[in-house]
């Protein structure tokens, strides 16, 4: 019986002798600096001491976010999908871990966080 190992690419387990096929990409420009956005204020926001500052570091965040990106329209963006479904209206929603990061980006699950005032 074949040894079983956690796949690096796909997170699956296959047996150690299963060729894995490697995953060629380029990160688009633009991805690359959203992503190091959000990575630059990971240990702020981590070791932010109480949720005021939290908040604060949240609104950095915002605003640094509104500054990289024209729109919330995204394109040719690359990563690994974490997670879909759809909610109780039958609304999808999904989560992708970009490539070489370790965060997630997710679509809303619930129709109330779509309500805009």
């Amino acid at each position: 019986m074949a040894k079983l190992v956690n796949c690096k690419s796909c997170g699956k387990e296959v047996a150690k002798s299963a060729k894995v096929k490697k995953i060629e990409y380029k990160i688009p420009a633009l991805q690359k600096k959203f992503c190091d956005n959000i990575e630059a204020f990971y240990s702020e926001y981590k070791n932010a001491s109480n949720e005021l500052k939290k908040s604060n570091v949240r609104r950095k965040r915002k605003e640094k976010i509104k500054k990289t990106l024209n729109s919330l329209n995204i394109k040719n963006w690359v990563g690994k999908l974490d997670s879909f479904g759809t909610n109780s209206d039958g609304k999808a929603f999904i989560s992708i871990q970009p490539f070489d990061t370790d965060f997630l980006i997710k679509t809303w699950n619930n129709a109330l966080s779509d309500i805009r005032g």
